[in-house]
Parts: structure tokens; sequence; C-alpha cells
């Protein structure tokens, strides 16, 4: 879990917006009190002012509002808002990201020094965040794989759930050796 419970709030509303829009579940109810306690976390930690929340030299802070706005957005879809409360959050993530690049912060979520968005920048971001972090546990490995599998036996996908559910697959796969990406 995050450290940034806002950022968790955000990310459960963005899979209970998806649940919502893709399945017969209603679960209208929890998106709303996840989007309103992410939104919350926000606006609370360290008295977030837009302008100058993003002043606090943490870049991983700056990196967690922007995730959480991005998600919110995407919730925003998922839910059917009207068009004008999925613009307010688009310019919320243009105007943190703005922060950030003034800040001179260096985000996994968009590149630096005006490169193309391309799996390389993004890759040697993550490389010097993660340093010599340990390796995930085989436990857990085992754990995402089993639960990719029955996901896979168990659900329906159109086909960009299908390529997603590979990517994800990918990704665990690749859990036992060191970081790489071209």
């Amino acid at each position: 879990m995050s450290q940034y419970g806002f950022l968790n709030d955000a990310i459960l509303a963005l899979g209970a917006g998806h649940l919502h829009s893709t399945t017969n579940l209603d679960v209208a109810d929890m998106v709303q009190k996840y989007r309103c306690s992410a939104i919350q976390g926000i606006n609370s930690e360290d008295n977030f002012d837009l302008p100058n929340a993003l002043d606090l030299n943490n870049s991983d802070r700056a990196t967690a509002v922007l995730a959480a706005i991005y998600a919110l957005a995407f919730t925003s879809l998922h839910m059917g808002d009207p068009i004008g409360h999925f613009m307010v959050l688009v310019r919320g993530c243009s105007a943190v990201t703005r922060r950030i690049v003034e800040a001179g912060f260096n985000s996994p979520l968009f590149p630096q020094d005006e490169e193309k968005l391309t799996i390389r920048p993004h890759m040697d971001v993550m490389r010097k965040r993660m340093g010599n972090a340990t390796p995930l546990p085989t436990e857990v490995t085992d754990a995402a794989r089993e639960s990719l599998r029955l996901v896979q036996e168990t659900c329906d996908f159109l086909p960009f759930e299908q390529d997603f559910l590979k990517r994800m697959q990918s990704v665990v796969a690749l859990t036992s050796g060191p970081i790489e990406g071209d």
C-alpha cells in the first residue's frame, strides 16, 4: 500500500468504477466513498493548496498527487460523470504536472527533457527509484501468478482486457529476474 492514503483511495475508486461500468455490480456508492476520501486526503494533507503544495521538495508526494488525480479523472469516465467534471480533473492533471516540471522533479508518470514517452525513460526513472530494492518474496509472485490464472479461467474478456491480462502476466513472469526494459 502507498504511504499516501489518498492515492490508495483513488486507485480503489478507479477499480470499483471499472467494475461498476463493466459488470452488473452496483458499486456506485463505494466509488463515491473512495472518490470523496481521495479528494479529502489530497486537500487535507499539508493543507494542500495547488499553487503551493508541490513546493515541499518531495517528488514522491508530488507524483502520488498526480497519480491520484489521473485515477480520479479516469474514474469520472467510468461513472458517466458530466464532461465538465472530467475536464476539471484533466485541468488538475495539467496544473500538477506543470508544478512538478517547474520544481524540477523527475516523475515516472511523464518524460523529462522533452523525451518522447517511451519505455526507456520510464525504466531509467524506475531503476533510480528502486535502487537496490529487495526482490519480492516468492509467495507474493506465486500468489500473483495464481490470481491471474484464476481470473483468466473465470472471466470473459474483451480484446483490450485480454491484452492487459497478458501484459500483467508478463510483468509477473519478470519478477524473478532483474528489471529490464526496451
